[in-house]
């Protein structure tokens, strides 16, 4: 069985700084008062169940939000991942598996919104005959 202190290990064991609650109080104050990247949530949950907590996360934070739960059934994974999970997990995993999985989506989400001055210094792109001029509201085609 895998507990929070495992995961914790794991995640410490690829250069994390990992923050653990028990409860949605405990993430709510953990969220308030460091930057966080990413909550990795259970759905069986004391208190409210982290459907419910996801979706104040959602309402509260723009974090990268996975579930890791042994609660496999469809409308699971389906009302987890409408509510704004980006990724679902069911227990039992691979360890590798699930760092691999936040690392993917912590270098997806952390780049939002980033582009670089090579790429902001570019006017147009070209491609199989098209041009996408940047500074004006229209494509040239061949």
């Amino acid at each position: 069985m895998v507990t929070r202190n495992t995961l914790k290990s794991i995640f410490e064991a690829e250069g994390y700084d990992v923050f653990e609650a028990t409860d949605g109080a405990e993430m709510h104050q953990i969220l308030s008062e460091y930057d966080i990247n990413l909550v990795i949530m259970d759905i069986n949950l004391p208190g409210k169940n982290g459907l419910l907590l996801a979706r104040e996360l959602r309402e509260q934070a723009n974090v990268a939000l996975m579930f890791l739960t042994g609660r496999d059934n469809e409308v699971d994974k389906i009302l987890g991942l409408e509510i704004g999970a980006d990724d679902y997990i069911t227990k039992p995993f691979n360890p590798r598996e699930l760092t691999i999985r936040a690392r993917n989506l912590l270098s997806r989400t952390m780049n939002l919104g980033t582009v670089s001055e090579e790429r902001r210094s570019v006017e147009s792109y070209k491609f199989n005959g098209w041009e996408l001029d940047i500074q004006q509201p229209f494509v040239d085609r061949p």
